[in-house]
């Protein structure tokens, strides 16, 4: 029980233990680990195995899981917004999962679609207090195999402009991965045998 008497939630104490980035980074491990079990799940879908892997652990540790269904098609201005309000309006302790593709921004063919979807939820999330994410796609197709993706942090953005940095001209830019690594949030590359495709998870705590 706090102070007041009220039980805590069991997220909170996890969430004590450990720090919202390495939560994030948890579930995505898992869901590498869940797409690499060929032999668990020879014929499903890996990226539906990895995020249900993910959503069991999100349970396990006493958070809210919710998973939003997959919205073809939609560019990233008309994805990240609803998103970033979905975020705001959830109670604290809850993972919101999506698996959506976006159109390419502008027809530019550089484009890393997570990471592009990351920071165009950071620009409407406008350095709401916590809310943190993580995007990635391992299959090599997020930013020429650059990286699978990246964290997203309440400071992201006030960090990127004390850098000098500009985040809506280099979202216009298809530059959203000078962004992240700038910031040091790339996630390295995911190892061969696990491929899952667009996983995104957005932490409110």
């Amino acid at each position: 029980m706090n102070g007041s008497g009220e039980p805590v939630p069991p997220w909170r104490n996890n969430a004590m233990t450990q720090t919202p980035p390495d939560l994030l980074r948890q579930l995505y491990q898992t869901a590498l680990a869940a797409s690499a079990d060929r032999q668990s799940h020879p014929t499903r879908d890996r990226s539906a195995t990895a995020r249900s892997a993910a959503m069991a652990l999100t349970s396990d540790l006493g958070l809210e899981a919710i998973q939003l269904e997959t919205v073809p098609d939609a560019g990233i201005p008309a994805l990240v917004r609803p998103h970033a309000d979905l975020a705001r309006a959830t109670p604290p302790g809850t993972v919101i999962f999506s698996s959506a593709s976006p159109q390419r921004l502008r027809g530019q063919d550089n484009l890393a679609r997570n990471l592009s979807y990351l920071l165009g939820l950071g620009l409407a999330l406008d350095g709401a207090r916590d809310i943190w994410a993580l995007a990635a796609d391992t299959e090599g197709l997020d930013s020429g195999g650059a990286a699978a993706g990246a964290l997203l942090h309440p400071d992201s953005l006030s960090r990127a402009l004390a850098l000098g940095l500009e985040p809506g001209s280099l979202l216009d830019q298809g530059e959203a991965l000078h962004f992240f690594a700038s910031l040091n949030d790339l996630l390295p590359p995911a190892p061969a045998e696990a491929r899952i495709r667009d996983f995104r998870a957005i932490l409110v705590l």
